[in-house]
C-alpha cells in the first residue's frame, strides 16, 4: 500500500515537471514570436516611413524647388529613433522604430535600423506619436545644397514670427504650427501645448519656452540661434543653436545632437559642391565660354568650410562668404 502510494506520488510529481516544463517552453516561445513579430513589424514601419520621404529629399539641384508639408496618420502610436553620424562623405542617418507592445501600452522591441546617406531629416533623436508631422524646403549657399526635412509629433506656437516665416507657414500649410501674437494666446488656444513648444521671436517671458533671436543685417531672422529658456534653474545648461540658410525650423524643432549632426552634414556636402563649381567655372572660363568671376568666392567658400567649420555658430561665418557669391546673367553655375 505504501509501495503503490510512492509510486502514485512520483507519477504525480513527475507528470507536474513535465507539465511546467511544457507551459514554461509555450510560454516562451510565444513571447518569442510575439518579440520577433514586433521587430519585423517595427523594421517594416521604419522602410515605410523612410520611403514615403523619398520625394522630399531630392538632393542636390537647381534652386526655386517649392517646399512641401504634411502629416503621416498611422493607426497606433509609434517611437521614432533618429541616429546620424558624420562619418564618411555626407555623413548619415539612422532611423528605426517601435510601435507598443501586445496587450500591453509600454513600447515594444525596436526595429532593425535603416540608413540613409542622401537625407537631412531633422528631429529629436527620439519621438513619438500616431500622427507625424514633416516639412520640407531647400537650404541653398547660395546654389542649392540639399532639401532639408523637419519632423516632429508636438504642436508649436510661434510668437510674433517675422512676416517671412508667418507667411511660409500659412502657404505651406503646417498645421502643427501656429502663429500667435502673445504667449497667453497659445496657452489658452492650443490645447496641451507643452512649455517647449512656446516659441518667442526676439522677446523673452516666463512662458517662452524657447527664443528665437536674430542676428541678420536685415532683421528678417535669415540667421541667428535659439536657445531654449530655462528659467532661474542655474544648474542647468542650453547650447544655443545657429541658423543659417533656411535652418531657423530645423534649430527649433530637433535637439541638439541631431541638429549640430546634420548641419555638419550639410556644410560637408557644401564644402564638396563649391569644389565642384569652382571646377565648372575654371572650365567655362578655359574653353572661352564664359567668366563667372566666382572662382575666388568658391574657394574662400570651401576654405572656409574645410579649414574653421567646428559646430552651428560657424554657420554665420560660412554665410558671409556666400552672400559674396553673385551668379551673372549670362554665365550661370547652378
Amino acid at each position: 500500500m505504501d509501495k503503490r502510494g510512492f509510486e502514485f506520488s512520483f507519477a504525480w510529481l513527475f507528470a507536474v515537471i513535465v507539465g511546467a516544463a511544457i507551459i514554461f517552453i509555450a510560454i516562451y516561445a510565444g513571447g518569442k514570436i510575439l518579440r520577433t513579430g514586433e521587430f519585423q513589424q517595427s523594421t517594416e514601419t521604419a522602410k515605410a516611413l523612410t520611403t514615403l520621404l523619398d520625394p522630399l529629399g531630392v538632393g542636390a539641384g537647381g534652386s526655386g524647388e517649392s517646399a512641401k508639408s504634411g502629416i503621416i496618420s498611422l493607426s497606433s502610436p509609434i517611437t521614432l529613433y533618429n541616429d546620424c553620424f558624420t562619418d564618411g562623405s555626407f555623413g548619415r542617418q539612422r532611423f528605426s522604430t517601435s510601435g507598443k507592445k501586445a496587450f500591453s501600452e509600454e513600447s515594444g522591441e525596436k526595429g532593425e535600423g535603416i540608413e540613409a546617406s542622401n537625407k537631412y531629416i531633422f528631429t529629436r533623436s527620439q519621438i513619438a506619436g500616431r500622427e507625424i508631422y514633416f516639412f520640407s524646403k531647400p537650404f541653398e549657399m547660395p546654389f542649392k545644397v540639399a532639401d532639408i526635412i523637419v519632423i516632429s509629433s508636438e504642436n508649436y506656437c510661434f510668437v510674433k514670427p517675422p512676416t517671412g516665416i508667418s507667411d511660409e507657414i500659412e502657404s505651406l500649410g503646417i498645421k502643427n504650427i501656429a502663429v500667435k501674437d502673445t504667449t497667453a494666446e497659445c496657452i489658452r488656444n492650443i490645447s496641451g501645448i507643452k512649455k517647449e513648444g512656446i516659441v518667442c521671436f526676439g522677446f523673452s517671458n516666463n512662458d517662452c519656452g524657447q527664443m528665437v533671436i536674430d542676428t541678420s543685417a536685415g532683421r528678417d531672422f535669415s540667421s541667428g540661434y535659439v536657445e531654449k529658456n530655462l528659467g532661474e534653474n542655474p544648474e542647468r545648461s542650453s547650447r544655443k543653436k545657429y541658423f543659417a540658410g533656411g535652418l531657423v525650423y530645423a534649430a527649433i524643432m530637433s535637439d541638439n545632437e541631431n541638429y549640430e549632426c546634420n548641419s555638419r552634414r550639410l556644410m560637408m556636402k557644401a564644402n564638396a559642391l563649391a569644389r565642384l563649381y569652382l571646377e565648372k567655372s575654371k572650365l567655362l572660363s578655359i574653353r572661352g565660354v564664359c567668366d563667372t568671376g566666382m572662382d575666388e568666392g568658391l574657394l574662400r567658400l570651401s576654405g572656409f568650410i574645410s579649414q574653421y567649420y567646428k559646430a552651428s555658430v560657424d554657420l554665420l561665418g560660412v554665410e558671409a562668404a556666400a552672400k559674396t557669391l553673385n551668379q551673372n546673367s549670362f554665365c550661370k553655375l547652378w
